[in-house]
């Protein structure tokens, strides 16, 4: 067999905007003895830390941070060691952390990551990342649902037909709804005016040169016609 190599580690190197309670993960290009993969030969470590070798960083330390936590040993389809390291506290928002994976080169420690074989990783191996704001474990609040809207049922408005006023034949149609409206809410583009067909005739059409005007009190709107 040959030293084993890292193949992949999520997060992935200099990455960003890590999820917190976000695992990490490493894959290896073969199987790995098992027991030497420990906190003897793993580091995960915050920000201000001076790493050396897994065995220098301690919480007891001051202004370190050694993060301790469980590993979980796996395999893939091609028989390839797969490792994920659980940290026992959450991470902290927006701040860097740094993983070391230590080979057999450590000139300050024996202990190394070894295959099945016996043979140990030639290199150390280490990289950083840096997390984010959102937390897999505690999801931020859903954004609010859309306020409700109501609608007026056409069946609870009553219009009154249009009646003459005065010699220039102005129309003034009463429209009354359920509750009050809001006069800032009548918009007089969108005021539709037609004449239904007389005997069927659909050429009939409403004069170019009408006005409307539309006065609102309370629950009932007054629309006045003019230039027919």
């Amino acid at each position: 067999m040959s030293s084993p190599l890292v193949l992949s580690v999520t997060p992935a190197a200099a990455e960003t905007d890590v999820v917190l309670g976000t695992q990490i993960v490493v894959t290896f290009d073969q199987e790995i003895d098992a027991t030497t993969l420990t906190e003897n030969t793993f580091s995960l470590t915050g920000p201000g830390m001076l790493t050396l070798t897994p065995g220098q960083v301690s919480p007891a330390d001051p202004g370190r941070e050694s993060i301790t936590g469980t590993f979980i040993f796996d395999q893939d389809a091609n028989g390839r060691t797969v490792v994920r390291f659980n940290p026992a506290v959450p991470l902290r928002k927006d701040t860097e952390y740094s993983v070391l994976l230590l080979g057999g080169s450590s000139l300050l420690s024996s202990d190394a990551i070894k295959n099945v074989a016996a043979e140990a990783m030639v290199e150390s191996y280490e990289w950083t990342f840096k997390t984010g704001s959102l937390n897999v474990i505690l999801p931020p609040d859903p954004a609010p649902l859309p306020a409700q809207v109501s609608y007026l049922d056409p069946k609870q408005i009553v219009v009154v037909p249009g009646r003459i006023m005065g010699n220039d034949l102005a129309q003034e149609i009463q429209i009354i709804f359920p509750e009050a409206i809001d006069e800032a809410s009548v918009d007089l583009n969108e005021l539709l005016v037609a004449i239904e067909p007389i005997l069927g005739d659909l050429g009939v059409a409403v004069p170019n040169n009408i006005q409307a005007t539309v006065r609102v009190s309370g629950r009932r709107m007054t629309v006045l016609l003019r230039g027919w």
